[in-house]
């Protein structure tokens, strides 16, 4: 099983990319991530608000804007090269029609893929070209084939500038509060502080003994050594 979903995930070219797009959405993350969210009251009520929220869905040209490109996903297998001395080969164009047709599929159905949604002040907010009159609205962020909801959520927390617990704004923000939510993944950045004073808050909970709560990191590591597929971290 291993050998199948490593060859989908990073060296098979001839999938169908709808196929494979209906397959990383079916296919569930390794687990839920921070199980114990409702244990924390304001983790509860910021989970209750995210869920209302809503959201659009982005195109290929957002997407590539941030990142989410064929060069930074687990296609091309890179293990880590020389931190800070990595270079990222540009795609083929087979291999930008290849993922541009993964993306399609990803972003215009027939089923809805898992995403990820960030919530803070500075999160990145989107009209359609179609709705140009509506107001720009929260981006929920696919998370098509060649990608996992880590990756997606690495390069999505890159953007936070501001803490959603203290409205701090920082020139970056590395850390977000990642809890799974059926498909959807909502991320709360968290300055350093924050993330402290909700780590200590295991102890109110009464599970001391159990991670409660999971964190998503960027800290350049990924493009300082040449985003390397996720199997080699």
């Amino acid at each position: 099983m291993f050998d199948v979903e490593n060859i989908r995930e990073n060296l098979w070219r001839e999938a169908n990319p709808r196929v494979d797009a209906m397959l990383t959405a079916m296919r569930p993350d390794d687990r839920q991530l921070s199980p114990g969210a409702r244990l924390y009251p304001r983790v509860a009520a910021a989970l209750d608000t995210a869920q209302i929220t809503p959201t659009v869905i982005p195109t290929e040209e957002v997407l590539t804007q941030i990142g989410i490109t064929y060069e930074h996903s687990n296609f091309p297998d890179r293990k880590p090269q020389k931190f800070g001395k990595a270079k990222v080969k540009p795609a083929g164009a087979s291999d930008r029609e290849f993922f541009s047709a993964a993306v399609e599929a990803a972003t215009t159905g027939p089923i809805g893929l898992r995403t990820v949604v960030v919530h803070d002040a500075s999160a990145f907010k989107w009209t359609p070209p179609a709705f140009e009159d509506y107001a720009p609205t929260l981006v929920a962020w696919p998370v098509p084939a060649g990608y996992t909801t880590a990756r997606v959520g690495r390069a999505v927390v890159a953007l936070a500038r501001c803490c959603h617990w203290c409205r701090g704004w920082f020139a970056a923000l590395g850390d977000a509060l990642a809890v799974s939510c059926g498909a959807v993944t909502h991320l709360f950045p968290a300055c350093v502080g924050c993330r402290m004073d909700l780590d200590r808050e295991r102890g109110e909970t009464g599970y001391e003994g159990r991670e409660l709560l999971d964190w998503i990191t960027n800290d350049g590591w990924d493009a300082a050594t040449g985003y390397p597929a996720d199997r080699w971290r």
